[in-house]
Order: C-alpha cells, then sequence, then structure tokens
C-alpha cells in the first residue's frame, strides 16, 4: 500500500505538551488523564473524549501504542499504516490525524508520547466510526437506512484493538465484508495508479436529442474516437455507420444499457464518464455500501435504481431477475429499506396525492369526467358513510386543498388498472411499493425512468411466487384461482421478506465485471460535492518522482507518500 507522510506537523503552544512530565517512568500515564480532561491534545479535539477516558480509567491509563518508559510500540506504525491507507475506502486519512503521527513516531519525543498514545486511539475510533456508521449529512440518506445504522462504541474499539498483537488485523473486522465493495476498493487502487485514457479530452460529448444508426451529426466523428472505430472509406465523418453501430452495441452490453445502437442519455451519460469520474463514482459506491446491513438475510430482494434491475436473492444466488420501471426525475424513487409483510392480488388503486393535483386536477379542471373516463370512481368517507361522488357537480377550478384532499380516486380492479394484477405489501413513509402494470411495452425502454416513483416489475406473478415460496398450501394453481376470481384478494407472508432499494451506480455485470452505470437522479455529485465541502473527500494523485509518491488531498494541500517495501 501507499502511506502519506509530512515533512513536519504542526506543533501549536499546548501546556500539556510542555514537559512537565519529563523524567518520570510513568510519563505516558501522567499526561493522558489531562489531556483528556482537556479534550484535545496538539490542536486536535478528540471525537469521543468521554468514551476514551472510559476506557483509560478502566486500565489503569494503561497505554495501548506506546511503552509507559518511553518508547512506540509496533503497534502504533501498524495502526499508522492502516490509518494511512484509508483512502482505499474512499476516506479521507487525514481526518485520522497520520501527518501528525507520522512526525510524533520520527522525532521520537519522549515528552509527547501520551500526545502520540491519544492521537492514535482518536483516529482508530474516527476510522472505525467511519467505516461503520454514518459520516455523511442525514439530509442525503432516508429515515430507514439511518435507522439501521449503529455507532461503535469507543470504549470496546480500544478494548478490542488493545487485546490484539495485530491492529491491522483486528481494525480489518470492522470494514464490510460484501464481494461489491472488495472489488470497489481494488479498482479504487487502480484507478490511482492508472493514466488518464487517450479520449478524455474530446469529453464531453454533447448531444440535443438521440442518434440512431443512419443519422448524421457532429457528434458522430467524437464518438468514433471515444469507442476507437475508424471512418469507413467514402463516407462523411458525420455518418453513423453499421460498424460504429455495431460498436456502440458492444459498448452498451457492457455497460448494462440497452443494446440497441441508439446512443440516447443513458448511453450518453456512460460514454462521457471519464478516469476522473470513475474515481468519484467509485468512492461514492464505497459510501453507500456501508450504509446498508453489513449481513443481508438468506432471502431478500434488491432494487439498484441505475441499473433499473430487480433481483429476488435466495442463500447468496440470484434466484429472479428482472427489468422494473422507476420514478422520473422530478419523481423519484427513493432509497429505503423496508419488509415484505404480503401481497394484494386483483388490487384496486387509490390515485395518489402527487398525481391527483399534478396529473389529475388540471385535466378535471377541463372535463369533470376525465378520470371517470378512465374507470375512476370519486369517493368519500369510509366504510359504511362512504358516499359516491359526481365529479360534475363539483367546480375544480376553485376547489379548496382541504375540500379535494378528502376526495379519493379509485380505479377497481380490472385490466385498465395501472397496478396489473398485483401489488407487493411493503409499507414504508414514501407510499412505494413494487407492482404489476397494464403497460407492459415500457419494459422495452432504455430509459425506464417514467413512473410517480413506485416500482413497476416485468415479472410479476414469478415475483409473487418467490414471496410466497415455502408458504403451506401455496401453488401456482392457488395464484391462478386468485386471479381468475378478479376479486381483490390479500395474502399475507409468514416471515417478513426484507426489500433493499439502494442507489448504486457501479455494480458487478453478468460476467462479474465493473458496470459504471448512469447517475439517473444526480445523486453521485450531490454526494460528493457534500463530501468535498466537509473534507470527508480525498482523491491520490500519482506521480513518480524520485521513489516517492505525491498526492494531493481535498484541500489541494499535498502529502508525501512512499511506496512500501
Amino acid at each position: 500500500m501507499l502511506h502519506p507522510v509530512s515533512s513536519i506537523a504542526q506543533n501549536n503552544a499546548n501546556p500539556i505538551l510542555s514537559g512537565i512530565f519529563e523524567g518520570s517512568p510513568f510519563l505516558v500515564q501522567a499526561g493522558i488523564n489531562p489531556a483528556l480532561d482537556n479534550g484535545r491534545v496538539m490542536d486536535v479535539r478528540f471525537a469521543d473524549p468521554d468514551g476514551m477516558r472510559a476506557y483509560y480509567r478502566e486500565n489503569g491509563y494503561e497505554p495501548i501504542w506506546v511503552k509507559m518508559r518511553g518508547l512506540y510500540t509496533r503497534k502504533a506504525k501498524a495502526a499508522l499504516e492502516v490509518l494511512e491507507d484509508a483512502w482505499t475506502h474512499g476516506l479521507n486519512p487525514t481526518q485520522y490525524h497520520v501527518v501528525q503521527i507520522r512526525d510524533l513516531l520520527e522525532r521520537d519525543n519522549k515528552d509527547a508520547l501520551f500526545a502520540l498514545e491519544l492521537l492514535v486511539s482518536d483516529g482508530v475510533i474516527r476510522y472505525v466510526r467511519d467505516l461503520s456508521a454514518m459520516r455523511v449529512d442525514s439530509s442525503l440518506v432516508s429515515a430507514t437506512i439511518r435507522r439501521k445504522q449503529t455507532q461503535p462504541v469507543s470504549e470496546d474499539v480500544l478494548a478490542y484493538v488493545a487485546e490484539t498483537s495485530s491492529p491491522d488485523r483486528a481494525l480489518s473486522a470492522f470494514e464490510p465484508k460484501g464481494n461489491l465493495y472488495s472489488v470497489l476498493q481494488t479498482e479504487l487502487v487502480e484507478l490511482v495508479k492508472s493514466e488518464a485514457e487517450p479520449y478524455e479530452p474530446l469529453l464531453p460529448i454533447r448531444l440535443s436529442g438521440v442518434l440512431r444508426p443512419g443519422d448524421s451529426h457532429a457528434a458522430v466523428g467524437k464518438v468514433r474516437e471515444r469507442l476507437g472505430v475508424s471512418k469507413p472509406q467514402g463516407e462523411s465523418p458525420n455518418y453513423y455507420d453499421d460498424q460504429l453501430a455495431q460498436k456502440v452495441i458492444d459498448f452498451q452490453r457492457r455497460n448494462g444499457l440497452a443494446d440497441d445502437g441508439v446512443i440516447g442519455p443513458r448511453t450518453l451519460d456512460v460514454l462521457n464518464i471519464s478516469r476522473k469520474d470513475k474515481i468519484e463514482r467509485v468512492i461514492a459506491n464505497l459510501e453507500r455500501l456501508r450504509w446498508v446491513a453489513r449481513e443481508k438475510p438468506e432471502r431478500y430482494i434488491l432494487v439498484n435504481i441505475p441499473s433499473a434491475t430487480l433481483w429476488a436473492i435466495d442463500n447468496g444466488r440470484s434466484a429472479l431477475e428482472m427489468p422494473v420501471i422507476l420514478g422520473r426525475t422530478k419523481r423519484q424513487t427513493e432509497i429505503f429499506i423496508t419488509e415484505i409483510e404480503g401481497i394484494r392480488f386483483n388490487p384496486n388503486w387509490t390515485v395518489p396525492p402527487t398525481i391527483k393535483k399534478e396529473d389529475f386536477l388540471p385535466n378535471l379542471v377541463d372535463d369533470p369526467y376525465y378520470a371517470t373516463n378512465r374507470g375512476i370512481e370519486f369517493v368519500q368517507g369510509y366504510g359504511a358513510n362512504t358516499q359516491t361522488i359526481d365529479p360534475g357537480t363539483i367546480d375544480w377550478a376553485t376547489i379548496g386543498w382541504d375540500e379535494f384532499k378528502q376526495i379519493r380516486m379509485v380505479q377497481n380492479p380490472g385490466r385498465s388498472n395501472p397496478l396489473g394484477q398485483m401489488r407487493v405489501l411493503m409499507p414504508n413513509s414514501y407510499n412505494i411499493y413494487l407492482h404489476d402494470t397494464n403497460k407492459r411495452e415500457y419494459f422495452q425502454k432504455d430509459d425506464r425512468y417514467i413512473s410517480s416513483g413506485c416500482i413497476r416489475v416485468s415479472k410479476p406473478m414469478q415475483l409473487a411466487n418467490f414471496i410466497m415460496d415455502g408458504k403451506p398450501e401455496w401453488s401456482e394453481s392457488k395464484l391462478q384461482n386468485i386471479l381468475d376470481s378478479q376479486r381483490l384478494t390479500e395474502v399475507f407472508v409468514d416471515n417478513k421478506l426484507p426489500v433493499f432499494i439502494l442507489y448504486q451506480t457501479v455494480w458487478l455485470g453478468d460476467d462479474r465485471k465493473i458496470v459504471y452505470g448512469p447517475d439517473v437522479y444526480g445523486k453521485d455529485r450531490q454526494l460528493i460535492s457534500h463530501m468535498k465541502n466537509k473534507g470527508l473527500f480525498y482523491i491520490p494523485a500519482f506521480s513518480e518522482k524520485n521513489d516517492e509518491i505525491v498526492y494531493n488531498n481535498s484541500k489541494e494541500g499535498v502529502a508525501r507518500v512512499t511506496a512500501n517495501p
């Protein structure tokens, strides 16, 4: 691995470092408690001084990383190497005091050994927290995912690493263990070491619409150069010929796009990804992977928004995969975690508030029977007090919001119902669920972000059987009898099935190779911008010089690094 080194760490005036403990055989112990009471050392505020104090008090203020008589241990060096390698997780090593720690190690100042002890402990606590829990503003993460986060107890973290002679092995226990996480770490290191691609000066390629084989456009030449395709003899450089179309199709297949040769917004987005963009996307995706539960159950359902795909997972393997339709940009499908309680077959559809207000109301002003002509009833009240309303009796142009909210628009089960033949019961605060659809032709589109937030599934009955698998007396014939009845029927599962609605713009394709997908909602850009503003972002800039490698951190400062022997 590669390790940052500083020339000289800044040592601002601090009474704790004044050398008052010089000559004491237990100078490290003597310095720890006052520093913890002060809540800081070397102008570094501790992340959790109370947790650190609890650990050291419980253990008689015996140090972990240095010896009481004035020597640091190899454990301190091993811990520093882990903290310096934090960038391979997409973390910023400077958050863990690596510059100050290495400077203290090199100077071997016995008066400051207790400062070294506390800086390493605080760095380790911060590092483990960032690996294990949320480190970004809660506004960027849904409440259901935030509730899954548990922050490690500082006292337990220090006790755990103190008991081992190999802190690197101990700290690795806090790293996410998923295959994708490991692959993205390797990809990040390789990207940092690599040069920019030759085609990057061409980017971005711009199109105002879509480009189809046989079209002519000024951008065709750039697409050729981007994909390494020479111009055919006798053809205009702006002509989109069959040879280029085949290269585009191959590119689309490798990147999880509809392989139709049409260069639309999704294909163009991926064509325009540079090396720097890839690094940023990998860091953003490593961040999101740390938000999700470390160990998933044996059976669960996963929907990845950027790939517009659903997987039903059974014992670590994909038992079912299908394309899905998701929310448009103005009505995005939210990122959240919930559980399936059952399925509603032959469902009715109650028009959601946003669709009522933004889609139906303007049309009702022009034609009060706009929704009625589509099989939708207008009702008020519940149970025995339910009343059907004639929409022609309402002045939709002047209706108040309070009155409008009281009116429900309900479509009964049937062929024209937008929910099709099934809706998955999965409670959540966003009113988003998996469901069938009456417009199956949309699954053939490359851009499948057209819903109002809910997730339309292309294989509804296969999904229903997966959800009901293991339920006594469930069978294909029972399913068919329910559908044939055309009556609204709810069937509940015996064991709730977790559902993960995630946003990963980098994933593993069918060949287990990395796929860089589109940032459909711009969430990568939003997350990276936030991380940069908070000092959480760090990209090492790779260049060799006299056996040294220089890295620029997110604040454009420079840290010197040398390769491991």
